[in-house]
This record gives structure tokens, C-alpha cells and sequence, in this order.
């Protein structure tokens, strides 16, 4: 709370490029496409009634323009949003520990935010 905004700048190595880019795909992320017409955005809908909604948004392929929101929180998908919700929560893990593999990430400075 009382620290200074922390930007951390980090490199993927092109073969951790290669590997999430075909992860991407192997998800079937780039399937993706119903759009919730209010939002101009992908909502992977959920059961789940905490409030507020802490969304993850993932965007942006190659090929299109995606964005969609996911609360990672929820495990309790929507009937119709079961297969693409888990595609989504599989693809994030995936990135995210790459990332975490990152010295730059694990050297950063902590947070002195206490959570309840």
C-alpha cells in the first residue's frame, strides 16, 4: 500500500513463444468466437454469485481480435460454457507458469497489502 508502483520487465524466449502459441491452439482458444453482444466481448458465464467479479480478460491472437473474461475463481462454469471455461483456465495455468518461471517474477519486490 505504501510502496510505489512495480513494472517488471521480463523476455520470453522464443521457444516459450512456440509453446504458447501452440498451446493457444491446442485449447482450441482461437474457436472461440460467440460474442456477448452487450459487451462486444467473449463472457465464459459462470453460477458462481461472489461479488464483485474479479475477471481475467484474455485477448488478442494473430489471426483476430479476441477478448474474453473469465472469472478463474468460479469453477462452477455454465452448462454451455463448461468446455470453453476449462479450455481457458488450462491455456491461463499454462502462461502463467511460464511466467512465474521468470527470475524477473520471483525477484520482484513483495506486496505489503494485507489480505483477510
Amino acid at each position: 500500500m505504501d510502496k510505489p508502483d512495480t513494472t517488471i520487465k521480463f523476455q520470453l524466449s522464443p521457444d516459450e513463444i512456440n509453446k504458447i502459441v501452440d498451446k493457444y491452439y491446442e485449447f482450441e482458444i482461437d474457436n472461440i468466437s460467440v460474442v456477448h453482444k452487450d459487451l462486444g466481448t467473449i463472457v465464459i458465464e459462470d453460477n458462481c454469485m461472489i461479488m464483485p467479479k474479479l475477471y481475467t480478460i484474455l485477448c488478442q491472437s494473430k489471426t483476430k481480435l479476441q477478448d474474453i473474461q473469465i472469472d478463474e475463481g468460479c469453477d462452477d462454469l455454465s452448462l454451455g460454457d463448461v468446455k470453453r471455461g476449462k479450455s481457458v483456465k488450462l491455456f491461463l495455468n499454462f502462461v502463467r507458469a511460464i511466467v512465474k518461471s521468470k527470475p524477473e517474477i520471483n525477484n520482484a519486490p513483495q506486496s505489503d497489502i494485507i489480505y483477510k
